[in-house]
């Protein structure tokens, strides 16, 4: 394929180190062949998003929550029944924007006023690292939301622009998600199937080069070793080496519904997903330094697996389709291929790497489901997320198993005392089962399932 005008020469996605919008890193890798294309889409997915996203299970406050299902549909009314042109021209576009990024703005602020001046809870009562995160975290999407709706006000016609060239998306009566949004705009130089499979291909990358960079956060045996054999004298740099993971990861309350695309690409994202949130509850467990080490060994290892698997799956994904021989993709696959020679990533055949995912994502998703305590939504997203990775969901159930995050000490005591044959003579008896137990886990270093 001859190159496309105003293409990069720049097709190596491993260049692009941080971590990337998925529109932004279509136009770094040479999807997204101008500028103005990228500009316009991030308005155009900003539209959709503030149409017809969902908020219902996010962690608003049902007043927002039922403020933004009003902006929403007002404009889904107008959508259907006001001529288009008059929908563009006469600034209801630029409403909605406005009144949706103001009601971001105001969940963010919200969120701020409760760390600044209400009663603390979680792990930010007590640890202050934790808490300046968390503040740091909404004071950057609050004034990104801000920013972003001052610059949309200020430039009403950047957005009516995007609409005028995209009236086919704007028009379309439901969420999409950016890898669709990419293909169906026509900014890719190719439209269609292969239009599709180009962004999926380069998505896959995307979404398998941030399992990389979650591995690339742990230190290599050389250290582990060391912490190991003196893991008291190491006990800070440990400390350390789990919040840098943790940061790296995502809770479980960060699960949302999955966006379907296409079976592969899914597959690449159900595991990554489940192994954040795997991860992140894993390291962040209250541990003795020999435990974490032993913990993070472990952790280490399956996201070894996890990288080796997806990196093979996105370099197979790319070799099938009908943008196979697009000079693009041929270029990223060539780059992938050699950076996994490069930082020694085993390239396995495409159907072995897809029973692995399967394998990978039933031993996170069994791991996760002791973190849920028994939510129906985040077990159905659990569940959701394997499906995708072709756990077989239905016919052999996931069970709650400890791999790596281990067993909650209250949660196997609630279950050994609703047991009628269990007799606890005293509640002193009981405070000292307890105290034992707790200090055999600071003495004893332990396997990562903490046995009841």
């Amino acid at each position: 394929m001859s190159q496309l005008p105003n293409e990069p020469s720049v097709v190596d996605l491993s260049l692009f180190t941080n971590p990337q919008r998925s529109i932004q890193a279509m136009r770094n890798c040479g999807v997204i062949t101008k500028d103005e294309d990228q500009a316009a889409l991030l308005v155009v997915k900003r539209i959709n998003h503030g149409a017809f996203a969902d908020y219902s299970a996010g962690g608003m406050s049902d007043e927002l929550k039922k403020a933004i299902a009003g902006v929403q549909a007002e404009f889904r009314q107008k959508l259907q029944t006001m001529p288009y042109q008059q929908l563009v021209e006469g600034g209801h576009v630029n409403k909605l924007l406005d009144d949706y990024l103001d009601l971001l703005v105001k969940g963010s602020e919200k969120k701020l006023y409760h760390l600044d001046n209400e009663a603390l809870t979680g792990r930010e009562e007590n640890d202050p690292k934790r808490f300046n995160e968390l503040r740091a975290a909404e004071e950057s999407k609050r004034k990104k939301y801000s920013d972003e709706k001052s610059y949309y006000a200020g430039n009403p016609e950047i957005v009516k622009d995007a609409a005028r060239r995209f009236e086919s998306l704007v028009k379309h009566q439901g969420y999409l998600p950016v890898g669709k949004i990419l293909a169906m705009s026509g900014a890719c130089g190719v439209e269609g199937e292969a239009a599709a499979d180009l962004v999926q291909d380069v998505l896959g990358v995307v979404a398998a080069r941030s399992v990389k960079s979650m591995l690339a956060k742990f230190v290599d045996d050389a250290s582990l070793q060391r912490y190991e054999a003196d893991p008291k004298a190491n006990e800070v740099r440990i400390k350390a080496l789990a919040e840098t993971i943790a940061g790296m990861t995502s809770p479980l309350h960060s699960l949302r519904d999955f966006d379907k695309e296409s079976p592969e690409l899914d597959r690449i994202n159900a595991l990554k997903t489940l192994l954040s949130a795997q991860m992140h509850y894993a390291i962040m467990q209250e541990r003795s330094p020999a435990q974490c080490i032993a913990v993070e060994r472990e952790a280490r290892h399956h996201a070894k697996e996890c990288t080796d698997v997806v990196m093979s799956l996105a370099y197979d994904y790319m070799g099938i389709g009908p943008a196979v021989s697009d000079r693009r993709v041929q270029a990223i696959r060539a780059n992938l291929k050699a950076e996994m020679e490069r930082d020694g990533i085993r390239l396995i055949p495409g159907e072995e790497a897809k029973l692995r995912a399967a394998i990978l994502a039933r031993k996170s998703a069994e791991d996760l489901l002791q973190t849920a305590h028994g939510d129906q939504q985040q077990v159905g997203r659990i569940n959701a997320l394997a499906a995708a990775a072709d756990v077989q969901v239905t016919t052999m159930p996931l069970k709650k198993i400890p791999h790596i995050i281990g067993e909650d000490l209250l949660d196997v005591l609630k279950e050994k005392l609703a047991q009628r044959n269990v007799v606890v003579p005293d509640a002193e008896t009981l405070a000292g089962f307890l105290k034992t137990e707790l200090k055999r886990r600071a003495e004893t270093p332990a396997t990562p399932t903490l046995a009841a």
